[in-house]
């Protein structure tokens, strides 16, 4: 058990120097399937997350880490790190929602400076013109009828 344990967080680290993050997190989670509390690949997790974008599994990452090596040197780092991350993913959304309030999509121009960045899909969705809605299902419609008539003649 010990040498496959120590196989795959090789084959962790090498995936991740090349970084292939995809396949390092999963060399990673069958190390921690064989044993949770494996430091290595936990404290590798916490990385990958961070690269992948990831941020709730992120923070699962750094918790369980603290919990397992407290003096880890580079926990301060990928807290910091995780922190900038969430702050430009919030800023990110506000930015969309903002975009999105000034565009003129065929819903009330008075109820767009009401929209918050949580709910604005939501909002756009219940005060949509059922004529732009319409004209999409019929485009689509023909799209659709195009790819049928040639897909199967």
């Amino acid at each position: 058990m010990k040498l496959k344990i120590d196989c795959e967080n090789n084959v962790c680290a090498v995936h991740l120097s090349m970084q292939k993050y995809e396949q390092a997190k999963q060399a990673a989670l069958r190390v921690i399937k064989m044993e949770p509390n494996e430091v290595k690949s936990n404290q590798r997790l916490v990385k990958i997350y961070l690269k992948l974008g990831e941020l709730s599994n992120a923070t699962k990452a750094i918790e369980k880490v603290k919990t397992l090596a407290p003096a880890y040197p580079k926990l301060e780092m990928y807290s910091q790190m995780l922190q900038v991350k969430k702050d430009q993913e919030k800023k990110r959304n506000e930015s969309f929602a903002k975009k999105f309030q000034k565009m003129d999509l065929g819903y009330k121009n008075e109820s767009a400076t009401k929209l918050k960045s949580e709910n604005v899909a939501s909002s756009l969705s219940k005060t949509m013109n059922w004529r732009y809605w319409s004209i999409g299902m019929m485009v689509f419609a023909v799209a659709v009828g195009f790819f049928l008539r040639y897909t199967y003649s």
